[in-house]
C-alpha cells in the first residue's frame, strides 16, 4: 500500500504529505454495530470524494480459508464492488488502478488479462451478485446503492454516462427485486421531477426515503469544497 501511493504521488505530482487515505477495513469501526452502519451508509459520498481508486490484491493464500486471493479474488467480493460503486457514481471511470507489485506500476483497473477474463466494471457494479462471508449484511447495503445510483442519475450525461448505461443493461441484477422492489424507478422519476412532485411521491410512496436525494445534495456541496488528493 505504501509503495502504491508513492507511486501515485510521483506519477501525479505532489507531495507524499498531502495525499490522504481511506482503507477500506481500518476506516470503518468493526466492533460498533451502529458505527459500522453509519460508515457503510457513508462510503458512497467518501469513495465519490477520491480522484483515485488504487486496488491493492497482491497473489497470495488466505490465511484461514487457504484459498488463493488475488486481483480475481477481489473483483468477486460483494464489498469490494460497492467501494468501486462509490468511487465510479461521481468521478466516473477514470483514475481507477490496480498496483503491480511485481513491476511497482500502476495499472488500469479494467485489464482483464490480470483476473481471469471478468468485464471488471460490469461486474462490479453487481454488488447484490458478489461473495460475501456473511450475505446476510446484502440487507444492509440497500439504502448506500440507492444513495450512490442518485448521484450516478445526476450526472448521467457526462461523468457517469458509461456507468448508467451498464446499469440500465444489467439493472434487475444491480437491483434485485427482493430487495430494492421499486425504489431505483422511484428515485429516478425523484430526481428528473419538481420539487411538488416530489412531496406528492413521497407522500404517495412513504416508504420511500428522502435520504437517496440528501446524499447526493451533499456529495455535490462536499465535492465543490474537496481539493486535496485523496485515494481510496
Amino acid at each position: 500500500m505504501i509503495a502504491a501511493c508513492e507511486t501515485i504521488c510521483i506519477d501525479k505530482g505532489f507531495a507524499p504529505e498531502d495525499l490522504y487515505c481511506f482503507i477500506d477495513y481500518s476506516s470503518i469501526p468493526q466492533k460498533n454495530v451502529n458505527l459500522r452502519l453509519q460508515a457503510i451508509n457513508t462510503l458512497g459520498l467518501i469513495s465519490s470524494l477520491t480522484p483515485y481508486f488504487c486496488v491493492i490484491a497482491p497473489t497470495s493464500e488466505h490465511k484461514d480459508t487457504k484459498k488463493a486471493v488475488d486481483k480475481a479474488s477481489y473483483a468477486r467480493r460483494g464489498w469490494c464492488r460497492l467501494e468501486q460503486w462509490g468511487h465510479m457514481c461521481v468521478q466516473g471511470l477514470d483514475g481507477m488502478y490496480f498496483f503491480n507489485g511485481a513491476t511497482g506500476k500502476l495499472e488500469d483497473l479494467n485489464d482483464t488479462s490480470a483476473h481471469g477474463g471478468f468485464d471488471w466494471m460490469k461486474d462490479s457494479i453487481c454488488v447484490f451478485a458478489g461473495e460475501y462471508t456473511n450475505p446476510e449484511n446484502r440487507p444492509e447495503m440497500v439504502d448506500v446503492v440507492l444513495g450512490m445510483y442518485g448521484m450516478v442519475i445526476q450526472k448521467k450525461e457526462s461523468s457517469t454516462a458509461t456507468l448508467y448505461q451498464l446499469i440500465e443493461e444489467s439493472f434487475n441484477t444491480v437491483f434485485p427485486s427482493e430487495y430494492f422492489g421499486d425504489l431505483p424507478k422511484l428515485l429516478e422519476e425523484m430526481i428528473s421531477a419538481s420539487d411538488l412532485e416530489i412531496k406528492k411521491t413521497i407522500t404517495t410512496h412513504k416508504h420511500l426515503s428522502t435520504d437517496n436525494i440528501i446524499s447526493r445534495k451533499l456529495s455535490r456541496e462536499a465535492t465543490a469544497g474537496f481539493n486535496k488528493p485523496l485515494v481510496v
